[in-house]
């Protein structure tokens, strides 16, 4: 299915195979992800940064629609909190290769993390509750697939009101973050996303 992200730059799945690059992106993936874990680099998460609004952005340029952008807010939303909140001040190159020691909380810094990851929750509902509503690349018949996995046949009214819900829970979580609010939003995503594990 991650062929359809070569398209754009006009390879082909031949090329793909042949040089491998769907390995070589994952391992490289992975290694930055510990990277971000234990060499707290600045050019890494901006880097991170980059990266996953890149790819976010391949797939409404691959023809899935923006929903799929909206829905990856949580792969580029933290570490764009991370590059906000470390400082986006880099005077040499230097600088950008330095192990970055992050700046004492004060509200300023507090308040723009929290607004990253609200914005980030928010987008993310958003992004999910439209493949119920919207069926963009008929999103809908695996999330059927998920549900009837713990034995619940939705018809497709159910699906709307879901997608409903989910967009008004990022309404909450964006303007009203209460703790309650979030920890429930915590458990209806690891629930849903479990989802794709319990229907194979």
């Amino acid at each position: 299915a991650w062929l359809a992200f070569f398209k754009p730059f006009g390879l082909e799945p031949e090329l793909v195979y042949k040089f491998m690059l769907m390995p070589l992106i994952g391992t490289f993936d992975l290694l930055v992800s510990f990277a971000v874990l234990f060499l707290p680099l600045r050019i890494i998460w901006v880097w991170a940064t980059f990266w996953t609004l890149f790819t976010a952005f391949l797939r409404p340029l691959s023809g899935q629609g923006f929903a799929e952008f909206f829905e990856r807010a949580g792969n580029y939303g933290p570490p764009l909190a991370l590059v906000l909140y470390s400082g986006l001040h880099y005077r040499s190159l230097r600088e950008w290769f330095s192990f970055v020691k992050p700046p004492k909380l004060n509200q300023k810094n507090l308040d723009q993390l929290k607004f990253i990851l609200r914005l980030t929750i928010a987008l993310l509902l958003i992004g999910h509750g439209s493949f119920y509503i919207f069926n963009e690349n008929n999103q809908r018949d695996y999330l059927l697939q998920h549900w009837a996995a713990i034995g619940r046949n939705l018809t497709v009214s159910n699906m709307v009101a879901i997608g409903w819900f989910e967009i008004s829970l990022d309404i909450i979580a964006f303007f009203i973050p209460v703790r309650s609010i979030l920890i429930f939003i915590i458990i209806w995503k690891v629930g849903t996303a479990a989802l794709y594990f319990i229907s194979g």
